[in-house]
């Protein structure tokens, strides 16, 4: 009997995480690891009433609509409303993630397909990467370098970046792992925002 192959998807990413590398360096070396911290203080009194209260409600011991709970869905749609200007009017334009890593994931092969070019800033959280190779895209990488004390990037490496395969721009903010917050001002993610809608391209926020 031949053994089970992976698929080329996998061995795309047949890498080690940064977590697992450094988490094990950190345990073989007795370090502090400061990328994700190990908290030594317990979960809050109040917090676990409240979990308590959740696990003892009947209502709540079966699956959760596949959107995402009604009650969270609503409250997210009525806290971002007024930030979409009117465009977001439904909860049916909201999907609920079991955490950014999912999101991400989703996003990736929900719109990204062969060949296409995702725009990343550089440092970057490391599932970028790993979204990317598994949809079979390409990162096209613009860095960020300290200036004034502070992360920029040269614009005009963000335009030689963009072509007519480019399909979409992860722009996080704060920005993992430097910090660096976009503003409307310091890097005009309005104007950010229409060259990719008329390159009809996603931004991935």
């Amino acid at each position: 009997m031949s053994p089970i192959k992976p698929t080329s998807k996998a061995k795309a990413v047949d890498m080690d995480s940064m977590w697992i590398v450094y988490k094990e360096l950190a345990e073989k070396y007795k370090a502090c690891l400061l990328a994700s911290g190990t908290p030594d203080v317990s979960v809050p009194n109040e917090l676990k009433k409240f979990l308590e209260a959740a696990v003892n409600n009947p209502s709540s011991n079966w699956y959760t609509a596949a959107r995402g709970s009604p009650n969270l869905l609503n409250a997210v749609l009525k806290y971002y409303a007024p930030v979409f200007n009117g465009n977001l009017q439904s909860t049916s334009q909201i999907q609920i993630s079991i955490g950014a890593y999912q999101a991400i994931y989703y996003i990736f092969q929900s719109f990204v397909e062969k060949d296409d070019e995702v725009l990343c800033f550089e440092p970057f959280f490391d599932c970028y990467k790993m979204n990317a190779l598994i949809s079979h895209s390409k990162l096209m990488l613009i860095q960020l370098r300290v200036k004034e004390n502070k992360w920029e990037f040269n614009k005009e490496d963000l335009c030689r970046a963009i072509s007519p395969k480019t399909k979409m721009i992860v722009l996080n903010t704060p920005h993992n792992p430097t910090g660096k917050v976009f503003t409307r001002l310091g890097c005009n993610i309005h104007r950010l925002t229409q060259i990719f809608v008329i390159r009809h391209s996603v931004t991935v926020t």
